[in-house]
């Protein structure tokens, strides 16, 4: 109901309340520090969550997924000389109400395939409905306009599969953009 009372908003009410959501999610991404290392730890606001850290040797494997994700940390727009940054934030959805997943790693590469940061030195627990997100500061270009996600996770046992999908928000003067952009799984074991 709610979508329908939005979809039938005049256009000028539609782009202001587009405009507001996307200054809201820029103001959430900026935030945390682009320049803040991933460690054991995730930080939401002034809570800091300490995750599991596991060893792979010590558990038996049942299913996992390996999940494409792109994240345009600029795209061009009027031509290929002008590109308008993005905060892009990863954000890994545990959907299981009763089991946890294990995140191996969560790895973000530019438009060449080139590795510029591993968000994971280790493989962490995730328990039933967990979320953990990992930011890319729209200051930090460096992926370019074919930027993108690999992110690995496995399960001991037989698991719905994560969501995951990266959330992209930008703002200058009067605009605002927002994307979201789903993960592609790209290989994927078990039942």
């Amino acid at each position: 109901m709610f979508l329908e009372g939005v979809l039938n908003l005049p256009n000028h009410r539609l782009f202001w309340l587009s405009l507001i959501i996307s200054l809201l999610l820029l103001v959430a991404c900026n935030s945390q520090s682009s320049e803040t290392e991933s460690s054991d730890s995730f930080v939401s606001g002034s809570v800091v969550v300490d995750d599991e850290v596991v060893s792979l040797d010590d558990i038996n494997v049942v299913m996992g997924q390996t999940i494409y994700v792109p994240a345009y940390s600029e795209i061009y727009f009027e031509d290929t000389e002008r590109t308008w940054d993005f905060a892009v934030t990863l954000a890994i959805h545990n959907t299981n109400l009763d089991q946890s997943i294990i995140v191996k790693s969560v790895k973000y590469y530019d438009t060449n395939g080139q590795l510029v940061k591993d968000f994971l030195p280790e493989p962490i627990r995730l328990d039933q409905l967990v979320t953990r997100g990992y930011l890319v500061g729209r200051s930090d270009n460096r992926g370019g306009i074919g930027a993108n996600f690999v992110v690995e996770w496995v399960a001991d046992a037989e698991v719905t599969p994560p969501v995951v999908e990266a959330v992209l928000i930008s703002a200058a003067g009067t605009q605002g953009l927002s994307l979201i952009t789903p993960g592609r799984v790209i290989a994927e074991f078990g039942p």
